[in-house]
């Protein structure tokens, strides 16, 4: 075999039919190499390696790196070589780039996919559960429940629970707000009770209202509508006989309760409230 490390076989012009593979390769390599002053060290290497070893490949296998660290050389394919130095499997030479597999981002990359994979594993052991959350509605304290008892009372249905606001509480507006986005159900009204709140006149109902001092109110329930929604009301003497009782203690800001029911002693079923808070 011809001494590939000599002038005289790097400037011998042959055919790729002449040469082994492996040859061309390492011939291309030098050819395109000679004049870079930075593969100076590695080509020397190369003249020890053959010395050495006999064969200049045998460099490519004698390379001292640590097995556990350092494990991928990359070198960068000529990609403005032509046609024919493609041909001939010519290459040019970059500096090597070295990943440090115990390198800190490394390692953090390797930590994270371990723990991505692991929480697969367990997702796919224990599926999640779909949990529905379920609001339990408030029971009617037991001293208006036996008032509903009295009157032979049905249908108790928790309304709203609202914070009173100012407009709630004074006088020249006069009414609780019921608004439908706070309404739990309108259960409590009946076909005919709705066909009445949405007729153009005499659309309101006369109702009975427990206050929270357990007095017994008569009140109007009524529906505005406010553009393309509507707020129910409790109108009357909500203010006269409700608000400015001291003994109801309502105050701007607290939680209050709305229970409805029927009282079946009365001819039509009529609709009552219950208004409390804790």
């Amino acid at each position: 075999m011809k001494d590939i490390m000599s002038e005289e076989y790097m400037n011998e012009e042959l055919s790729e039919s002449e040469l082994p593979p492996v040859e061309t390769i390492v011939k291309g390599f030098l050819k395109r190499a000679s004049e870079d002053p930075g593969v100076a060290k590695l080509k020397r290497e190369l003249e020890l390696s053959k010395k050495k070893n006999g064969s200049t490949l045998d460099f490519f296998y004698s390379l001292s790196m640590p097995k556990q660290n350092r494990s991928v050389i990359m070198a960068q394919v000529d990609k403005t070589t032509d046609s024919s130095e493609q041909d001939t499997r010519s290459f040019k030479w970059t500096q090597p780039v070295v990943f440090d597999k115990g390198s800190s981002s490394t390692l953090s990359s390797l930590k994270k996919d371990e723990k991505e994979e692991k929480q697969r594993k367990e997702q796919s052991e224990h599926p999640r559960q779909l949990v529905l959350e379920v609001q339990v509605e408030p029971p009617m304290p037991e001293r208006f429940r036996a008032i509903v008892e009295s009157m032979n009372g049905s249908d108790v249905t928790f309304v709203i629970e609202k914070e009173l606001t100012k407009t709630d509480l004074k006088q020249q507006n006069n009414r609780l707000s019921l608004p439908k986005k706070q309404i739990k159900t309108d259960s409590f009204l009946t076909s005919e009770d709705k066909d009445i709140l949405d007729a153009k006149a005499n659309n309101e109902i006369k109702v009975l209202l427990f206050t929270p001092c357990e007095k017994k109110v008569g009140v109007t329930f009524k529906k505005w509508r406010m553009n393309n929604t509507f707020v129910y009301n409790i109108i009357g003497d909500w203010f006269k006989k409700v608000v400015d009782d001291a003994d109801n203690k309502l105050k701007v800001g607290k939680m209050v309760r709305l229970w409805s029911f029927r009282n079946m002693l009365s001819q039509n079923s009529q609709l009552c409230f219950v208004l409390d808070y804790d």
